[in-house]
């Protein structure tokens, strides 16, 4: 499968899925999405700050603007068993986002506390997942 562009109507950010994160992939470095569907509702979970798409939250974004995504009750959506995805944000605004899998397990990837906290505020996560999450554990 190659690289395939996600219209989102209505939402400033749009998305390109890309083929070396692709389960089929034959790009050993590449951290891979589980399937499509999984890679969509992970971006819009990060892009809308809910897991309902409501328009009235703010994406969960850090510091560097960077998005951060992951599904209600944590199933896996990389094919290592990852739980959150990770969007950076594109060098050229006129570019469209993509994004991967990678925490638990993927070092060099930390979730700052003022998102892990906002999560919590938000009620999406518990306080008691942060340990978890910060020792790149599974949820």
């Amino acid at each position: 499968m190659r690289d395939f562009d996600i219209d989102r109507p209505g939402r400033t950010r749009q998305y390109k899925s890309i083929q070396k994160h692709h389960r089929t992939s034959q790009h050993r470095n590449a951290n891979k999405w589980k399937d499509k569907d999984l890679e969509i509702n992970t971006f819009d979970s990060a892009d809308y700050g809910s897991f309902t798409r409501e328009l009235t939250k703010d994406s969960w974004e850090d510091s560097k603007k960077n998005l951060w995504g992951f599904l209600d009750n944590f199933p896996f959506v990389g094919t290592e068993k990852e739980q959150f995805g990770f969007f950076p944000v594109p060098t050229n605004p006129s570019d469209r986002w993509h994004g991967y899998p990678v925490i638990p397990f993927t070092k060099g990837y930390e979730i700052e506390d003022s998102l892990l906290k906002k999560w919590v505020v938000d009620e999406v996560l518990d306080e008691d997942d942060i340990p978890s999450i910060k020792k790149r554990k599974r949820l």
